[in-house]
């Protein structure tokens, strides 16, 4: 590399001693100017070629491997998601599951005890009519017997009026009880 500055000064030099017997262009270059540029664009090219567009490389291949990671990660968590998603909707139908298994026990439990508390309360109800029903037949019977009593006490008075003498009540009255109770009524 040494080697050829040096040969590009040299050339430099003879172009430049060439240049001044030459008539001058001020548009065109001199040869000098030439080599220099082109030594110039020489070294920049090595340093283009060693130094700039590997760091360029390694940026964009460091770029491409951070999206590529990032669409892994993305990925990975996408599928944890519905992963969960669907852990998720699974337990939802469990527990509604449950629920509507609880509330068939619930309403099973209710309709038995809404049953044993109608069959309480029928019995009660029976034993309510059965005792009510004690209470009028012992309160119709005992009715009739006074009724009977008041009966046979205003026939045995009639009778001794019509007849227009006094009658053993107490014996006329035991002969119409016996006639009820023969009669059945």
């Amino acid at each position: 590399m040494h080697a050829f500055i040096v040969t590009a000064l040299l050339a430099a030099e003879e172009s430049t001693v060439a240049v001044e017997a030459a008539p001058s262009n001020p548009v065109l270059p001199v040869a000098p100017e030439l080599v220099w540029a082109f030594g110039s664009f020489l070294v920049l090219l090595v340093l283009m070629v060693w130094v700039a567009v590997p760091a360029v490389q390694r940026t964009m291949n460091a770029r491409a491997d951070k999206i590529n990671d990032d669409n892994n990660s993305a990925d990975l968590a996408q599928a944890e998601a519905d992963r969960l998603v669907t852990d998720y909707k699974a337990k939802l139908a469990e527990a509604q599951a449950e629920a509507s298994r609880i509330i068939d026990v619930v309403r099973a439990e209710a309709a038995d005890a809404q049953r044993a508390m109608r069959a309480e309360a029928d019995a009660e109800l029976a034993e309510v009519r059965r005792s009510t029903m004690a209470e009028v037949s012992a309160a119709k019977e005992s009715a009739l017997v006074r009724l009977r009593s008041e009966v046979d006490g205003i026939a045995v008075e009639l009778a001794e009026k019509v007849i227009g003498r006094s009658i053993d009540q107490p014996a006329q009255v035991a002969w119409l009880s016996d006639q009820h109770g023969k009669d059945g009524a």
